[in-house]
């Protein structure tokens, strides 16, 4: 009863890019392969494509979850993860832009944090592995965002 219902787990990056470049490797689902350790080989998975408007993959199915985007604006975009019977996991990312350097010029450069939420019902095993997925996740996520880091990079 005493662990929480709602756990979010977060992770940042700073990027010496624009936004734009990391928002051209995030909003498609089908670059996701290339820095994000949770799409490793998806040749071996049971892949469907669920939503490819404007070119971009905006929703997949992998084995039996599945990603869509719900919400984009200017700083954050928001997906939501769906597996078998558990309860939707929201996704995010924020774009915080650099600080002004002493020149005054606006630096091209930003923060990156991702978010992971999670909610849980009140099963005791679902409120016991709330406890290690900071510890599962984290570093996977740590990794991600390395890799989406040099991605974003070395496209300028």
């Amino acid at each position: 009863m005493l662990i929480p219902s709602h756990v979010r787990i977060s992770k940042a990056i700073n990027i010496g890019t624009v936004a734009d470049s990391v928002w051209n490797q995030v909003d498609d689902l089908g670059k996701w392969e290339n820095w994000n350790p949770f799409f490793n080989n998806l040749v071996t998975k049971q892949v469907a494509y669920l939503d490819t408007a404007n070119g971009k993959i905006n929703a997949i199915q992998v084995e039996s979850t599945i990603i869509r985007w719900e919400e984009k604006n200017a700083t954050e975009h928001i997906a939501e993860m769906l597996s078998g019977n558990r309860l939707p996991m929201m996704s995010g990312w924020k774009c915080i832009p650099g600080q002004r350097s002493n020149s005054n010029v606006l630096a091209d450069s930003i923060t990156l944090q991702w978010y992971m939420d999670f909610q849980f019902r009140w099963y005791p095993w679902e409120k016991f592995q709330s406890i290690v997925y900071d510890q599962q996740l984290g570093p996977v996520m740590e990794k991600s965002l390395a890799g989406l880091k040099r991605l974003a990079e070395n496209a300028q």
